[in-house]
């Protein structure tokens, strides 16, 4: 369910994956945690890489989370929603979203 597997070309979702994942489980009787919405790594080449504005990088954000809750949301009995956010000291993790967002990143998708 990350990124580069649910998101790989912009607004191009693929959830055959993590779809096996939810049927096994269903089938079984297990749960599902998702995992994840949000992290900095295992992005695509065109989240990483890309030139981003602030507004715009919050719209692709936006959109995906939008996009994966929506197809998964109540096969999933919670999310890891912003994942690893922090170094080992405590500092927020320098990635595409912090240069481009800010720290406020991690409460706009909370």
């Amino acid at each position: 369910m990350k990124w580069d597997a649910t998101e790989p070309k912009q607004n191009s979702f693929s959830f055959a994956g993590g779809q096996q994942v939810v049927n096994i489980a269903k089938g079984t009787g297990k749960k599902v945690r998702c995992h994840n919405l949000v992290w900095h790594s295992q992005l695509p080449s065109w989240v990483s890489s890309g030139t981003w504005t602030n507004a715009s990088l919050q719209a692709v954000m936006q959109n995906h989370i939008t996009k994966v809750v929506q197809n998964y949301g109540s096969s999933c009995y919670s999310w890891d929603v912003v994942n690893e956010a922090l170094n080992d000291d405590g500092s927020l993790e320098s990635n595409i979203f912090t240069q481009v967002i800010g720290p406020q990143y991690v409460a706009l998708v909370c």
